[in-house]
């Protein structure tokens, strides 16, 4: 699976140099918003080791920053490349063998590589999709879960104006991944709205 992102991603690199004519632009956007977690880092059936058990579990929004490079055709389709760094934290509350109340943290901090076709409405509405690849940073997070996860993007955007972009974007994994961490054992899908205000270079 691999081999099919870096391959999409070559293609991104290499097809607006392939494609420099006069049918098509190509604009690069620094891009930063907030993220909106809707699933955490879910705790497995038992709860339990050594008498510890996690009676709360909750995600924590988090935030990117990156880069956005679009080739835009005058047909209004598009083909986006995007690099973003993006920062998440779950924190886990309960009770350990000995009765004390215990809050642990999280923290996710990753690279995420997205590659997306879409098409443009009125010149101001944009609808693309895609695939995107996480690659986590956080040596606690790689300890417990592998440094790699491959899912889809699903994404809107408004044009406003000359330099200015607004886009929301939906990000979810393919599969999810076990782990354990602290004597919990658990399982990781990152699922997450993104929602970025862009800036044209």
């Amino acid at each position: 699976m691999k081999h099919v992102l870096f391959a999409l991603l070559g293609l991104a690199l290499t097809a607006p140099a392939l494609s420099q004519s006069s049918d098509s632009k190509i604009k690069a956007y620094l891009r930063g918003g907030v993220n909106y977690n809707l699933s955490g880092v879910g705790l497995d059936s038992g709860f339990t080791n050594a008498g510890s058990i996690a009676r709360l579990e909750r995600p924590v929004n988090g935030w990117h920053a990156g880069l956005t490079v679009r080739e835009q055709r005058k047909d209004g389709s598009y083909l986006a490349l995007e690099s973003l760094f993006s920062a998440r934290t779950y924190t886990f509350q309960g009770v350990d063998a000995n009765g004390n109340t215990f809050d642990e943290t999280l923290q996710s901090q990753s690279v995420q590589l997205a590659l997306s076709p879409g098409f443009r409405f009125f010149k101001l509405v944009r609808a693309q999709a895609g695939i995107n690849a996480l690659f986590e940073l956080n040596d606690d997070f790689k300890s417990t879960f592998a440094n790699y996860q491959l899912g889809y993007r699903l994404g809107v955007g408004l044009d406003l104006g000359k330099s200015l972009t607004l886009d929301v974007a939906l990000n979810s994994a393919f599969n999810a991944q076990g782990g354990t961490w602290n004597g919990l054992t658990l399982s990781n899908r990152p699922s997450e709205y993104l929602v970025s205000v862009g800036y044209k270079l």
